[in-house]
């Protein structure tokens, strides 16, 4: 018995293993839902998380977690500092990035996995991009203090 897979899913193969390549971590995952979602207990979307991890010296030592959802109801609000920052880089993302986190292991993506691997190689610039916005408004906030 042969089990071929389907033109979607190597499509997601590729996709997943040039993600890989790019240096992000790749895991299924519920998409993030809005607070009213939850609150009617609406249907869970799976979906997929890309993230790229803080290199070893620079990531920080406390944990936290700031989470972006695209239509803007996320319940871990968004620190001043950062969030005009996370929302252009969420607006720049691709149609199918649903959410956009900031955390202790590094900075994710959410998403739907719609496209090709020109929206992950967009997605992995646009990943390394934020985090040296990050650091640099970090290296701003340590000096100010």
């Amino acid at each position: 018995f042969w089990f071929m897979p389907s033109p979607e899913i190597k499509r997601q193969m590729i996709m997943r293993d040039r993600a890989m390549q790019l240096g992000l971590q790749v895991k299924i995952c519920d998409l993030p839902q809005t607070r009213r979602a939850r609150v009617r207990e609406e249907y869970v979307e799976k979906g997929i998380v890309y993230r790229l991890p803080w290199k070893k010296p620079l990531q920080p030592r406390e944990q936290f977690c700031e989470l972006l959802l695209k239509d803007g109801d996320g319940e871990n609000p968004v620190s001043p500092a950062f969030s005009e920052l996370l929302t252009a880089s969420l607006a720049a993302m691709p149609a199918a990035v649903m959410a956009l986190e900031y955390a202790s292991p590094g900075v994710a993506v959410y998403w739907r996995e719609r496209g090709g691997i020109s929206e992950v190689e967009d997605i992995g610039r646009r990943l390394e991009q934020l985090q040296k916005e990050i650091l640099g408004v970090r290296e701003k906030l340590i000096k100010t203090s």
